[in-house]
């Protein structure tokens, strides 16, 4: 069970929050939330023509980021051992491009919530004959791309997706993709 709500106040070991939790537990954690003011952060780096840099860090997601019809931009970590965007209490892509020219994606860390050995892999047959690959019941990957015409992934680490970690759909024009793959 989560509460998603804001700290208001912090003083000593004692914490304010803006939504009343409805029940007490035992070994409680607190975690922060990241993908509000990142969320704002692309938005406003798209609106600017800029690029967006990640500073060393632990990014907790609860629900990816989207890049809607970026013209150029690029999202740079500082190095992909020091910029870890986690979505592994989350849910979605961490970086859903949906149309826009050219996106570069470089140098980070994605953490998802599957695992190599998830039971739920597989296909399944539907109603009609229709088969059905499905992954788990929640879902997470590091890119979902669609209609975006260049996009680059250079030196991005993902791990523990529950879904295809990259992931493209094209409407009926050509999408170029380049994937710079290291040992």
């Amino acid at each position: 069970t989560q509460l998603n709500t804001e700290i208001v106040r912090v003083e000593g070991n004692s914490v304010w929050l803006k939504n009343t939790p409805n029940m007490t537990r035992a070994g409680t954690v607190i975690r922060h939330r990241d993908e509000e003011p990142l969320q704002r952060a692309v938005e406003q780096a798209i609106a600017e023509k800029r690029h967006l840099y990640f500073p060393p860090g632990h990014y907790r997601l609860c629900k990816g980021l989207t890049v809607v019809n970026a013209a150029s931009l690029r999202i740079e970590g500082i190095a992909a051992e020091q910029v870890l965007l986690d979505i592994s209490q989350g849910t979605g892509a961490i970086f859903d491009l949906q149309g826009g020219i050219e996106v570069t994606v470089r140098s980070m860390r994605m953490l998802g919530h599957g695992s190599k050995d998830c039971p739920m892999r597989g296909l399944t047959k539907l109603p009609l004959g229709v088969t059905y690959r499905y992954w788990t019941s929640k879902s997470c990957r590091a890119m979902f791309i669609q209609r975006t015409e260049r996009v680059i992934v250079e030196n991005v680490h993902a791990e523990r997706m529950a879904n295809e970690a990259f992931y493209a759909q094209a409407s009926c024009q050509p999408l170029s993709m380049y994937f710079k793959l290291t040992a």
